[in-house]
This record gives C-alpha cells, sequence and structure tokens, in this order.
C-alpha cells in the first residue's frame, strides 16, 4: 500500500474522540500568532481533514488560507467546501511550493515524513521576513508513546519512518539546523509532543 492510498483510508474514518477541542484550543493560540506578525497569507503542510484551517478562517477571513496534503481525495473533498478566503492542493513533503507565506503551520506530519529535518530547512525557506512557522517534530518520547504496534496495515505504512527511528530529531537538531531564528514554546501535549514557533527576524 502507497502513502497516498494509506492515508486515504486514514481520513475517510472518523474524528477521533477529543479532536475537536484539540483543534480548538491550538487554533486560539495559532490566532495569537496569525495576528501577531500581522499574516495576510498562511499554509498548512498536512492539512488532513482540514479541521484547524476551517477554524482559523472563518475567525480570521481578510487572511488568506492554503492547505496542502498528499492526499488527492481529501484535497478534492476539502476544495468543494472551501471558505472564500481558503485554497486547497496537494502536496508531499519534504517538497514545498514557490510561493511564500507571513505563517506556515505543520502540525502531527512531520511525525510521518522519512526526511524530516529536510521538509523543516523546505518550510523555513518559504517563510517571508517578519514571519513564522509553526510545528511539531518526532522525538523519542513521541515513539515511546506508541502503542508496541500499529494499529493495523495503514497505520503501519504510515507509521514506518517513525517506528524505524529514521525521522526522529531533537530541539537542538532542529535549531542548529535553522540559524538565526528566534525560537519560543507556544504548545505542549501529551508525550512530550513539543509546538515550536520559530519567527524569521527581519
Amino acid at each position: 500500500m502507497r502513502e497516498a492510498e494509506a492515508w486515504n483510508s486514514i481520513l475517510k474514518r472518523p474524528l477521533p474522540e477529543g479532536a475537536r477541542q484539540y483543534f480548538e484550543t491550538l487554533a486560539m493560540k495559532i490566532r495569537a500568532e496569525i495576528e501577531r506578525v500581522d499574516a495576510s497569507e498562511m499554509a498548512e503542510f498536512g492539512c488532513g481533514r482540514g479541521e484547524l484551517s476551517a477554524i482559523l478562517a472563518a475567525a480570521l477571513p481578510d487572511c488568506h488560507f492554503v492547505g496542502y496534503d498528499l492526499s488527492p481525495m481529501t484535497i478534492s473533498r476539502l476544495s468543494r467546501k472551501a471558505l472564500p478566503n481558503q485554497e486547497f492542493e496537494i502536496a508531499s513533503l519534504p517538497q514545498v511550493p514557490s510561493r511564500t507565506f507571513d505563517c506556515v503551520l505543520c502540525f502531527n506530519t512531520l511525525h510521518y515524513v522519512p526526511e524530516s529535518l529536510l521538509a523543516i530547512r523546505r518550510l523555513w525557506s518559504i517563510v517571508r521576513p517578519g514571519g513564522v512557522l509553526i510545528f511539531n517534530y518526532p522525538n523519542r518520547y513521541y515513539l515511546a508513546a506508541l502503542p508496541p504496534e500499529p494499529q493495523d496495515r495503514t497505520w503501519a505504512v504510515v507509521e514506518r519512518p517513525m517506528r524505524l527511528r529514521r525521522n526522529l530529531l531533537t530541539r537542538k537538531q532542529i535549531q542548529e539546523s535553522i540559524r538565526g531564528a528566534r525560537w519560543r514554546v507556544i504548545h505542549r501535549s501529551r508525550g512530550n509532543i513539543i509546538y515550536l514557533r520559530a519567527e524569521r527576524v527581519e
């Protein structure tokens, strides 16, 4: 099974219990960051079902939101119900578009990208001066919190980079890879999932 097929299958399933509250809590913190940098254009990589973008796009109608995901099924579905300030495109990290943004988000996605550090550098490259990159990343604590075995065959496909320890990172690795950024932790959740904010100083 290919990765895109696995995500098509996973994203057809109902939203996990408690996920709505997670997205609403995260959206409040992200909205403050978007407003702090006066963002007019924002991108979310690995937008999945689009819950976070939908909350933010509805709350900030003057900001244009672009959602990227590798699942064609998801992009097609989200495009049909997009708000006027939303658009969706297919993309698979570490590849990124040539356009730039004031704010770039990537949540619960780098965990499944084999070249996670390269993906972070590429995401940073499309942040405009004065803008921010906000993301969480796969670390050994998150790996330890996973069940001993994948839930099923589809999760086995997407979790492979983590379970083989090919994409695990430390904060020090990330900060050494991106020079000149102003760093801040904006959120922590279970399993020591750390959400970092990197500001590109003008």
